[in-house]
């Protein structure tokens, strides 16, 4: 081919697949790792998030009304709605949480006459409490994905540098004699995001906290899932089970999911979605590709 007649041209594009198989690798460790995810987990999470709000929102009417003495800690606070608190990981919302009952015990008093109940105070710290139980349990996976998604941003680092410092400029020289050669190169590294506006392959809406079939397909660990969700938080992935996802994935609000199967499990002939709150109605939207 005319590639071939390029002097270390095929050593370039060798080099460029190391790269990204690399990155493949490291990208795939990310995403998977994550064993022993499950819906009670999720409603555990989704209780602190709701329990963190009601004190949240006391703390911020404590600071609104405050016309003298003002407390440092107070002033500085920064109150999360229920989308950003969905964004934080498991640590930082836990350490949110956290620091935001050491503020609540300085302002406890003031907090009290302003109408906060104890009963509130109880639930959120009861809330707390089962979070941060579980959290030594899922730690390991955790950092097992924290690590290899800074090993994922070095190797696409590492091969954004190796287009633009080598096959960029190879291609460069090349395109002075080949323009269509060149034209092709750069319509393939030009990726188009997905729209997620085009029709779903399925969709529905659920308002209560039971599984709930979206698709029943032979498993192929290459096949492609998008999913968007809106409403609420839910947890979704692949089964071979009816009445449980075995394979389960987080989905929040404003999430745009895109993932293979072999990263969700290596079964599972369900596909399956689960809201967190039973009494929040979500809907959802799914586009599959096949391999």
């Amino acid at each position: 081919s005319k590639l071939d007649q390029v002097k270390g041209l095929s050593n370039d594009f060798y080099k460029m697949g190391a790269l990204y198989d690399q990155l493949l690798f490291e990208f795939e460790k990310s995403v998977s790792n994550y064993n022993g995810f499950s819906i009670e987990r999720a409603r555990k999470r989704d209780d602190l998030q709701n329990k963190s709000l009601v004190i949240s929102n006391a703390l911020v009417n404590l600071r609104t009304s405050m016309k003298y003495k003002l407390i440092d800690q107070l002033t500085s606070f920064v109150n999360l709605d229920f989308v950003e608190l969905s964004i934080l990981n498991e640590e930082e919302l836990i350490n949110y949480a956290s620091n935001m009952y050491d503020l609540y015990l300085i302002c406890e008093a003031r907090l009290k006459i302003q109408g906060l109940k104890q009963k509130d105070v109880d639930a959120f710290v009861s809330s707390l409490t089962l979070c941060a139980l579980d959290y030594p349990m899922n730690k390991f996976h955790i950092e097992l994905r924290k690590q290899a998604s800074l090993l994922s941003m070095k190797a696409y680092a590492d091969l954004n540098d190796f287009f633009i410092s080598k096959l960029d400029v190879s291609m460069e020289a090349i395109g002075v004699n080949y323009p269509e050669l060149l034209f092709e190169y750069n319509e393939l590294k030009d990726i188009k995001p997905f729209d997620f506006n085009q029709v779903p392959d399925a969709e529905g809406s659920i308002n209560d906290g039971e599984v709930h079939i979206i698709k029943h397909l032979a498993y192929d660990r290459d096949r492609e899932f998008r999913m968007v969700v809106n409403g609420g938080n839910a947890i979704w992935g692949l089964s071979n089970k009816k009445d449980k996802i075995e394979n389960c994935r987080p989905i929040n609000i404003n999430d745009r999911v895109n993932i293979l199967s072999r990263w969700i499990g290596d079964s599972g002939n369900y596909l399956m979605i689960q809201s967190v709150n039973a009494s929040q109605p979500i809907s959802y939207k799914v586009w599959i590709t096949e391999s």
